[in-house]
């Protein structure tokens, strides 16, 4: 997986692509729940509550300020390593690596790429 994160040709096996996207969420999940953690113990709330809305933010809590930054930037290593395990693995199915692009673009603007 790292010696192949800027690797778009070839073709990449079962194995191959699901074993680093289970390692990369589980790390995910890790720095993510850290995060959660230190802002909790740290008494930060991380959830607001509008009028008509909820949402998540960091804005006051500087723990999870700091906590998050691990986070962010692993998961740009990860999007990045993954893209590259993608677009392999679509070549080892027999589709056009150029397809993930597709999915990327319609999963953010109407969910349809994920069908994909």
């Amino acid at each position: 997986m790292l010696k192949n994160t800027f690797n778009y040709s070839g073709r990449t096996r079962r194995r191959e692509y699901w074993v680093p996207a289970a390692i990369n969420t589980g790390i995910q999940l890790f720095l993510y729940g850290l995060m959660f953690l230190g802002a909790t113990l740290a008494g930060d709330c991380l959830f607001y509550k509008g009028a008509s809305n909820v949402g998540f933010t960091t804005t006051g809590s500087t723990v999870a300020t700091v906590l998050c930054v691990p986070y962010v930037l692993f998961s740009i290593y990860a999007f990045i390593t993954q893209l590259s395990l993608t677009v392999r693995r679509f070549h080892d199915i027999g589709k056009p690596g150029w397809l993930v692009a597709v999915c990327i673009i319609g999963s953010c603007c109407c969910g349809i790429g994920a069908i994909v």
